[in-house]
């Protein structure tokens, strides 16, 4: 197997600011003799919406034209989940209108902010396209998106992408909105997703690129939710005694790899 890995960082992450995440999973995968590329698309959407855009969306408050106080997005609107939303279940004029609606009796936009943030959405499928067609997915063992905040829908979107066209290239998620309880939700309801790390992923990767490499019982690395090959979801979330003995052995190998030098 193709020892190459790639880490993927979707909208809407800071723009300003890499994936600590990432950069950790990159060097580990390096440690375990996997090459690692991260691909920030994430800067792809700021680029094609403008950044000023891009960074409202994200929590920064900004003045209009129309208003003279600071304006700011709010968590709970989700609208970068609801944009890709639209791309991944398909638009529908009558939730477009109920959307508005709700952001027009839940925050303080003018309604040409408003309409500006619900244009955004037309962009959303050229931008899916692009990513995949940017990226020779084939040269890649596993793709792994890491989803905090509102980053899901928008991994969703590649994510699926990827799996239809080449469903041999094992896709992976993980991040904070994969802790737990959530990542088996995701796992459940996407049987695109082959693997859902719901803990530390530094734990579990370096245990799951071995299995991978040596055809292994990748569906079996303490840490994660997988799909195993005949279809079904298992593997024992983060907490457990497995996950533990994981995390032993890692640091033991370090120690060993130490002594020697």
């Amino acid at each position: 197997m193709t020892r190459r890995v790639a880490l993927i960082n979707m909208p809407f992450a800071n723009a300003e600011r890499p994936s600590l995440a990432l950069g950790t999973l990159k060097a580990l995968a390096r440690e375990s003799g996997w090459l690692a590329d991260v691909h920030n698309f994430n800067l792809r959407f700021a680029r094609r919406i403008g950044t000023k855009a891009y960074a409202f969306l994200c929590g920064t408050s900004v003045t209009t034209k129309e208003q003279t106080r600071r304006v700011t997005v709010s968590m709970d609107h989700l609208i970068g989940e609801w944009l890709f939303a639209q791309f991944f279940y398909g638009m529908n004029e009558t939730r477009v209108a109920e959307y508005a609606e709700f952001l027009f009796m839940q925050s303080d936009f003018s309604t040409h902010l408003r309409d500006a943030i619900l244009e955004i959405r037309f962009e959303v499928a050229t931008f899916v396209a692009e990513c995949f067609s940017s990226v020779d997915w084939s040269a890649y063992a596993a793709v792994g998106f890491t989803s905090t905040f509102e980053q899901t829908m928008a991994s969703l979107c590649l994510a699926r992408e990827v799996k239809a066209r080449l469903p041999h290239v094992k896709i992976i998620f993980g991040g904070a909105n994969c802790e737990g309880v959530m990542g088996q939700a995701l796992a459940r309801n996407f049987p695109f997703l082959d693997l859902v790390c719901t803990g530390e992923a530094d734990l579990a990767f370096p245990r799951l690129l071995h299995e991978l490499h040596s055809d292994g019982e990748w569906w079996r690395v303490p840490g994660f939710v997988a799909r195993a090959p005949h279809g079904s979801t298992g593997g024992r979330p983060r907490g457990t005694r497995a996950t533990r003995e994981c995390a032993r052995s890692r640091d033991a190998t370090r120690l060993r790899g130490r002594a020697r030098r």
